[in-house]
């Protein structure tokens, strides 16, 4: 019986190992635009700093800093689990890694890989 149970729990975790972290979808400019104009729940995420959030962003965006220690428990307080986040910074750097942590803690993430420097043309500031 013991070696049954064990078998069991060595399947468990080989499985639990094997299981692939889902990927980052990391979306163009145009369709990271296609996704927030026509999702009327997107959540729009800018991650860069204050001081460069301050300078322009996309509208309706909310900032939360990647560089703060507080981003796991800011992203908690203002963002809903139930709809999905667009997340951008300035080259797409920081977006991939805020949108990673984002994924981990179980929100659905699209991030702009050009970032806002590769969003020219798409909206005014």
């Amino acid at each position: 019986m013991r070696r049954v149970v064990y078998v069991m729990m060595l399947a468990m975790i080989v499985v639990a190992c094997s299981t692939e972290p889902a990927e980052l979808n990391s979306v163009s400019a145009e369709e990271f635009a296609r996704i927030i104009e026509q999702d009327e729940h997107i959540q729009v995420v800018d991650v860069r700093t204050e001081g460069e959030y301050a300078k322009g962003h996309l509208p309706n965006a909310i900032n939360i800093n990647i560089r703060d220690t507080a981003f796991n428990n800011k992203a908690l307080e203002f963002l809903n689990k139930e709809y999905p986040i667009a997340v951008y910074c300035r080259s797409g750097n920081r977006s991939k890694v805020a949108g990673a942590i984002l994924m981990d803690m179980g929100y659905e993430v699209f991030e702009l890989n050009t970032g806002v420097a590769g969003w020219t043309g798409k909206v005014e500031y």
